[in-house]
């Protein structure tokens, strides 16, 4: 940052002076940082990138880190106070990340001097003890830097050379950038901490909704379903992270206690086996879309993507702001998703009734109106008799309907239409409609792929079947019903 300028550095100094301020709050991060500076988080992420080439979180991290070091050089005190002192609740993450950033681990800091950190343009020092006269500067290092340039870079291409690497594939230099291709992530299935074992279902709704958001975001590529039965090992780790071809994997629990519930989360960068970010969120019940929309941005800062108006705007979207009505609905998706697709599927049965009574409660909950229309829809599909005498068929479409109604940009509602226009109204020029529309809200959403797929099939366009199945593949690799469809297209 030699070459800054001083509205850049003021702004810099800003910010750095707001987070050491809150210094010991853990929680304090992208949302908190933007509410103090007064500035929304988008324009503290575009002008942090284009001054340091870091998001929000990698500064803050920075910043905690740095006065971090300072502590340890100058205070007599344990890494794990340091560790806690400077906002991080696991001081494990702090070595890793201390490491990782210094270059040492944080218990050789007193034999070092400050001025020797790797590859900073500047360093973040604070002059004084008084905690309440904070002073940020920024130390210039342009001579260091000079000086040891020509060195560093012979020995890095020799590094490179022996190594057989390029520089493209170097991924450890500061303010590196993420290919497209790198911006891939999985979910695994979020434990359940509550003492109350029949809270997993909340937990699974945590976990779906939390992945819901992230599917929106475009720059990004989603694993559409949840990784369960993960055990937390390196090796089961970098195997899951190959088969479904992803880097990075988020993981997490939930514990939930009356009107409270407490979220934690970490994602870990598999092709380094680190650890980058962890929080955890303490909050109330009636803040559980805040907690999963903040999860999925400050994902999306860690992973380098920038949210267009109109992600953005889906992702901060509150469905209800009943949460029994959100309770009934989770229940209602956590039969859902254990269905087998027949009359007689208790799971489909059950779904229904969680999601008719979530409808009582709030009559304008477009996500329970499209959960209906996705029941009704797959219990008429185990019926042996003509789709048009099947009422369920009727019933499904007027959900859908509904669904859109209130909410016009629901991608699963425009799904749930195209699929009755096709299997149902034959209506195919509109079900075509309905689902390019879908796709085109939710690029991600690996079942509208597949119910185009279908579409395609019915009308003989076998080549553009084969290109959608094969993307609701590469989004939902785990799903057995697509490999099944993908066996049938094969065999048409």
């Amino acid at each position: 940052m030699s070459g800054v300028s001083s509205t850049d550095q003021a702004f810099i100094n800003r910010l750095t002076g707001i987070i050491l301020a809150n210094l010991e709050n853990e929680y304090f991060g992208v949302d908190e940082l933007a509410h103090s500076a007064g500035l929304s988080r988008s324009a503290i992420y575009h002008r942090l990138l284009a001054i340091t080439e870091k998001s929000t979180t990698q500064f803050i991290r920075e910043v905690r880190l740095q006065r971090a070091m300072e502590i340890l050089q100058h205070e007599d005190i344990t890494v794990s106070e340091v560790a806690y002192k400077v906002g991080f609740g696991s001081p494990a993450y702090f070595n890793t990340s201390f490491h990782e950033y210094f270059g040492y681990p944080p218990g050789e800091a007193k034999n070092r001097n400050i001025r020797e950190v790797e590859g900073n343009n500047s360093i973040i020092a604070i002059n004084g003890n008084d905690e309440a006269e904070k002073l940020v500067q920024i130390i210039p290092i342009r001579k260091i830097f000079h000086y040891t340039t020509g060195g560093f870079l012979a020995l890095f291409f020799v590094y490179l050379f022996f190594n057989n690497l390029s520089f493209e594939n170097f991924t450890i230099l500061p303010g590196n950038r993420l290919k497209t291709e790198d911006k891939s992530i999985a979910v695994q299935l979020f434990k359940s901490l509550s003492s109350d074992q029949e809270n997993q279902y909340f937990a699974e709704g945590v976990t779906r909704n939390i992945l819901y958001n992230l599917i929106q975001i475009s720059e990004i590529k989603v694993i559409n379903s949840p990784v369960k039965e993960l055990e937390g090992n390196t090796l089961n780790l970098n195997k899951m992270a190959g088969k479904l071809n992803v880097r990075f994997f988020l993981s997490g629990s939930v514990q939930k206690s009356g009107e409270q519930v407490l979220i934690m989360v970490q994602l870990t960068d598999i092709s380094k086996n680190q650890i980058i970010w962890s929080e955890k969120f303490p909050r109330k019940l009636s803040d559980i879309f805040q907690i999963q929309s903040d999860i999925a941005k400050q994902v999306a800062d860690q992973l380098q993507s920038v949210l267009s108006p109109q992600e953005k705007e889906q992702i901060e979207k509150i469905p209800t702001k009943n949460t029994e009505a959100y309770n009934l609905y989770l229940m209602g998706r956590f039969f859902w998703n254990r269905r087998s697709g027949y009359e007689t599927d208790e799971g489909l049965k059950k779904s229904i009734e969680y999601f008719t009574k979530a409808i009582e409660i709030d009559p304008d909950y477009a996500q329970a109106w499209s959960g209906l229309a996705d029941a009704y829809n797959f219990l008429a599909g185990g019926r042996h008799k003509p789709w048009q005498e099947q009422g369920e068929q009727v019933k499904a479409k007027h959900y859908a309907l509904r669904a859109l109604k209130i909410d016009k940009n629901s991608a699963e509602a425009h799904t749930s239409l195209g699929f009755i226009l096709s299997y149902r109204d034959w209506k195919w020029e509109e079900a075509l409609k309905e689902l390019t529309l879908a796709i085109k809200l939710n690029p991600n959403y690996a079942f509208a792929h597949q119910i185009l797929a279908q579409l395609f099939d019915i009308t003989g366009d076998y080549k553009k079947a084969r290109e959608e199945i094969d993307l609701a593949l590469n989004l939902d690799p785990l799903n057995s019903i697509m490999h099944r469809i993908s066996g049938d297209l094969y065999y048409n």
